[in-house]
C-alpha cells in the first residue's frame, strides 16, 4: 500500500465508500494532485486503481470530498467535492467507474460545503451544512436553516458531520446534535462542550453489546486526544490519549470487527494514523 500511496501522492482529499462494487467490496475514492488541476481515482479490493478523470480546478489541493448512496431520484452514488478557496461545491453522479455533473433540486453550488448527506432510511432528505447555516432538500424543495435553527451558535460553523437520524454541527469548541424528524425538519438536540476547540469531528457507530451504538468523537486542538460522548449525556464516554509529539487529529473513524470489537482510527497532523481498541466500557487503549 506504500507503494500505491507514492505513486497518487500528492493525496489531499479522500473518502471510503463501503459496499461500493457489492457486499464487502469497499471503494477508496482520491483527490489527488495539486493546482492547477487535479485527478479522481477509486481505488478498489486488492489495490487496484481506477482512473476516474481529470478535475480542472485550481483548488484541488484543497478540496474535501464526501460521498452519498443512491437517493429515491438518484440510483447511482454521489460524491460532493467542496473547494473553500473557491466557495463553491461540484456534485458528481458515479456510474461504471465514470462521472457526470449531478442535478440536486435545492442543492447549493456556489458555496463551500463542511458536510452532506442523507438523513433517512429511504435517502429522501438530503442535508448541506456550510459554515453559516444549513438546506434541508426534501422532494424538490429546499428549505434553509439559519445559524439559530441549528442551535444558536454565535460564530460560524468549523466542522460538521451527516448521518442516518441527523447531524453534528461544531462551533469552536461548542458541538449541538440536531435530530431528524419524519418531516424532514432538523431540530436541535443535546449541546456538548468540549475542553477546548475541536479540530475533527465523526459519528461513529459501535457493534451490538456496547451500550451506546451510535457516539460522537471529536478530535481536540490542543490536547491532541479525542473525546468520545453519547448522544444522551454531556458526559464524555472515554478518551483516546494521545502519546507524547503524536500530532492534532485531523480525521477519526470507527471501525468494528467480525468478532464484535471496535476500533477508532485517528489520524494526524503529522501523517500518522493511531489505532485504538474500545471495550464496551469506551475504555480506549492505544
Amino acid at each position: 500500500c506504500e507503494g500505491l500511496g507514492s505513486s497518487l501522492s500528492p493525496v489531499v482529499a479522500c473518502t471510503i465508500a463501503r459496499d461500493f462494487s457489492g457486499p464487502g467490496e469497499h471503494s477508496l475514492f482520491l483527490g489527488c494532485g495539486a493546482a492547477p488541476c487535479g485527478t479522481l481515482q477509486r481505488v478498489s479490493v486488492g489495490y487496484s486503481v481506477h482512473f476516474l478523470g481529470k478535475i480542472e480546478a485550481p483548488a484541488i489541493g484543497r478540496a474535501r470530498l464526501m460521498l452519498t448512496g443512491g437517493g429515491a431520484s438518484f440510483a447511482e452514488p454521489t460524491l460532493f467535492m467542496s473547494y473553500d478557496a473557491l466557495g463553491r461545491t461540484e456534485a458528481l453522479a458515479l456510474k461504471d467507474d465514470t462521472f457526470c455533473p449531478a442535478s440536486l433540486d435545492g442543492f447549493l453550488t456556489m458555496c463551500s460545503t463542511l458536510a452532506v448527506g442523507y438523513v433517512d432510511p429511504l435517502k429522501t432528505t438530503l442535508v448541506q451544512i456550510g459554515s453559516t447555516g444549513a438546506t434541508v432538500c426534501r422532494r424538490g424543495e429546499a428549505v434553509p436553516m439559519s445559524m439559530e435553527e441549528l442551535g444558536g451558535a454565535s460564530e460560524s460553523l468549523n466542522h460538521a458531520c451527516v448521518f442516518n437520524g441527523g447531524a453534528v454541527v461544531v462551533s469552536g469548541s461548542r458541538l449541538r446534535v440536531l435530530k431528524a424528524t419524519d418531516s424532514g425538519v432538523l431540530e436541535p438536540g443535546l449541546a456538548l462542550s468540549a475542553p477546548e476547540d475541536v479540530s475533527a469531528l465523526n459519528v461513529c457507530c459501535f457493534p451490538e453489546g456496547f451500550p451506546h451504538s451510535v457516539c460522537v468523537a471529536a478530535g481536540l486542538w490542543n490536547r491532541d486526544s479525542v473525546i468520545l460522548y453519547s448522544f444522551t449525556s454531556d458526559t464524555p464516554l472515554g478518551e483516546c490519549l494521545a502519546p507524547a509529539g503524536a500530532g492534532q487529529p485531523r480525521t477519526v473513524a470507527a471501525m468494528a470487527a467480525a468478532d464484535g470489537s471496535a476500533s477508532v482510527y485517528v489520524g494526524r497532523s503529522t501523517g500518522s494514523v493511531h489505532v485504538y481498541g474500545v471495550d464496551r466500557r469506551f475504555s480506549p487503549a492505544l
